[in-house]
């Protein structure tokens, strides 16, 4: 079976243990025979087999198997471990561009169809389906309607508002007049650092809010964030800000 048959849509579900189980059979013999070379040449393959033939084909199935749940999230990571244990395959690249595809985020899986293109050999049994699978997200790209600008803003101020914070944080990488929409709606950014947000996710969007922020409520002790809610402050970043409440201290 050839090393890259799972489609990005149907994956095959097949594994073929035989090189893996061939080449571990031969590790206790070369124990036996006290040669280590050849004992840790074939523990090497077996550990490149485990890791290649089996656990990027399960990584697979389970990222397709994600996306159908709509568990995204972790359907991507899943992806993108692929590509990091095989950035030679394209496997990983068709699943990752198809879950983006299936968010509606054409840009992101253009990109990543692109990468895979430059990093796959044209001879891959699945270049072909980089190449669709980017003409396809660039086609429906074109094709998307931004209900954004058609809508009466007082409704779209309504539903901003009302959008939890997850979403507002997707809203602002979809495009510069989302992302502006998102941010200017009076009421739309109460806090910029909540218990559903880690301290990495606040480092990334404080940038864009903080000009925003009526409430702010610092509830982490992280350094990095506090450094810089210190700079934001001080550069007057926080025009809209009228509370501020601390449940962490910081260590100067």
């Amino acid at each position: 079976m050839s090393k890259e048959s799972a489609s990005a849509s149907f994956p095959l579900y097949t594994l073929d243990v035989k090189r893996t189980l061939n080449s571990f059979e031969k590790i206790g013999p070369a124990i036996d025979n006290r040669d280590y070379d050849r004992a840790l040449k074939f523990a090497s393959i077996t550990i490149d087999c485990i890791q290649k033939d089996q656990l990027i084909k399960a990584l697979d199935h389970r990222a397709y198997v994600l996306g159908k749940k709509a568990r995204f999230g972790e359907a991507v990571q899943d992806a993108q471990r692929i590509i990091s244990l095989a950035s030679t395959w394209a496997m990983g690249y068709c699943r990752l561009g198809n879950l983006y595809a299936q968010q509606g985020k054409q840009l992101d899986a253009i990109d990543t169809y692109s990468i895979g293109l430059q990093s796959v050999s044209q001879d891959a049994s699945l270049y072909a389906q980089l190449i669709e699978g980017k003409h396809s997200a660039e086609l429906q790209n074109e094709k998307r309607v931004d209900f954004i600008r058609s809508l009466p803003v007082e409704v779209m101020a309504k539903i901003i508002t009302l959008l939890p914070r997850d979403a507002k944080l997707v809203c602002l990488q979809v495009s510069s007049i989302w992302c502006k929409r998102t941010l200017e709606f009076s009421g739309s950014w109460r806090v910029s650092s909540g218990d559903d947000m880690t301290d990495e996710q606040s480092i990334k969007v404080v940038t864009y809010i903080a000009a925003y922020v009526e409430q702010l409520t610092i509830d982490t002790s992280n350094q990095q964030v506090w450094n810089q809610l210190l700079v934001d402050m001080q550069g007057g970043h926080f025009r809209k800000i009228t509370s501020l409440h601390l449940t962490e201290t910081y260590k100067f």
